[in-house]
């Protein structure tokens, strides 16, 4: 308890003094030592944030976490301002499930990066979910569950530069919000890849995509690709309003299901979605599969 007590008023005193004095970078020390004090702490308070612990649903240990989360959000954006044309892109820094996640944000230029980056497109979840923290720009934020686990399989994948909403738009700040909805068209037509982020790998989700991708042709006679496919049609993403300008806007090519680890083709998925006949099975209602809105999408990108 002695360790979350001045861990606490360690993050009271660092980021009161920030708050107040502005940016400290220009504070003089060795940089290897003032690594290793921001590495140490950085894990200190991931540990206290995020990592599972045996103790976790101590009363001091969540108190003390809803307290460093409200120092958390008080601490000042890192994003560097945008100039005409210019949006942000997200580096991530390879990691494992057992570490923060680290990641850094660069402004490009609309013109200059066309085909050098990702754009992933997933659905935010509800606002009363768990929050976690990650190290943006070396600087603590908090974001959601739903994009730490995102972030978590995306930072294990070969290295890329990505486009996400929630992190490349200051989404405190309305009027760049004003001046960069606007280039989400131009972003996700001129994206190599449109990863899209259907969840984790669970209910046979990751199956049903890996058997998509070696082109299944015996999924008739599959109970579990039948029931994953269920499954994987009545995820939040098929749900969105967004779906269909956010796959009309991408290249034909460009659009990847991903979940968990597996991924395929949307060009892959769309076409076994128009072919394949209404599934008969006793676990499956046809109404599961028709409130999926993944029909208005393939017709549009198949036709």
């Amino acid at each position: 308890m002695r360790d979350i007590n001045l861990l606490c008023a360690a993050w009271n005193d660092a980021w009161e003094s920030l708050t107040t004095q502005g940016d400290t970078t220009g504070v003089a020390e060795s940089s290897s030592s003032a690594s290793h004090r921001l590495e140490m702490f950085q894990r200190r308070v991931w540990a206290l944030v995020d990592a599972p612990l045996t103790n976790r649903h101590s009363e001091d240990i969540e108190h003390s976490r809803k307290h460093i989360l409200d120092i958390i959000k008080r601490v000042p954006p890192s994003h560097t301002p945008l100039s005409h044309g210019e949006f942000r892109l997200l580096r991530l820094e390879p990691g494992a499930g057992d570490e923060p996640i680290k990641c850094s944000l660069t402004n490009v230029s609309v013109e200059a990066i066309a085909g050098n980056y990702n754009a992933i497109s997933y659905c935010w979840g509800p606002p009363t979910q768990p929050q976690k923290i990650i190290f943006l720009d070396g600087r603590p934020i908090v974001v959601s569950d739903t994009l730490l686990d995102l972030l978590s399989h995306f930072n294990r994948l070969t290295p890329e530069v990505y486009w996400l909403d929630a992190l490349c738009i200051r989404q405190d700040d309305l009027e760049e919000k004003n001046t960069q909805i606007p280039l989400m068209r131009r972003i996700y037509s001129d994206a190599r890849l449109v990863d899209i982020w259907l969840g984790p790998d669970k209910e046979d989700s990751g199956y049903v995509l890996e058997q998509i991708y070696r082109g299944f042709e015996n999924w008739k006679s599959d109970s579990r690709c039948l029931i994953g496919l269920r499954n994987l049609l009545l995820r939040p993403w098929f749900q969105r309003l967004w779906v269909v300008q956010e796959l009309v806007l991408a290249r034909p090519e460009a659009p990847v299901l991903r979940s968990g680890f597996a991924s395929c083709k949307w060009g892959s998925f769309a076409a076994f979605m128009k072919v394949r006949e209404a599934p008969k099975h006793p676990d499956i209602e046809p109404e599961d599969v028709k409130r999926a809105r993944v029909s208005l999408a393939t017709d549009l990108l198949c036709d």
